[in-house]
């Protein structure tokens, strides 16, 4: 068994599109790899008036883990002058998201191997009718 992890030296980037007709229903944003990958960032831009409560949770055989609910800043990323929201920036998820980081000091978060991670709105503050919400990963994997 190996003792620390390798880089393949492929990058984990995916693109989803949450929309308002079925944001209740888990969207997968990303898949682990292989051996499971490094998530350095994930990000929000939406067109809804309202901040809608967006639940990232991770998901695997074990079934579904809930790691936070944010409420997404209406209009972020989408209005000149409201910045895309960010998950590994905010103080709410700094408990997962702020707590491993690389030699450079940035931050991670570990995916294992056959999980994913998923995003939804809950019930109490959906994005507004006809409004989606554009979720970006980035990291790599293992």
């Amino acid at each position: 068994m190996a003792t620390s992890l390798t880089f393949t030296g492929t990058l984990l980037a995916s693109a989803s599109l949450l929309v308002s007709g079925s944001q209740t229903t888990p969207l997968t944003i990303a898949t682990a790899g292989a051996n499971g990958s490094r998530i350095y960032s994930i990000a929000v831009q939406t067109n809804s008036t309202t901040a809608g409560n967006h639940v990232l949770q991770l998901s695997g055989t074990f079934g579904r883990a809930r790691i936070c609910t944010l409420a997404v800043t209406a209009n972020s990323g989408y209005n000149a002058g409201t910045a895309i929201y960010d998950y590994f920036g905010n103080a709410a998820g700094a408990g997962v998201f702020q707590k491993q980081k690389d030699a450079n000091g940035v931050p991670y978060f570990n995916m294992p191997a056959g999980t994913s991670l998923e995003m939804f709105t809950s019930a109490s503050t959906f994005i507004s009718t006809g409004a989606t919400s554009s979720i970006f990963v980035n990291g790599e994997n293992y």
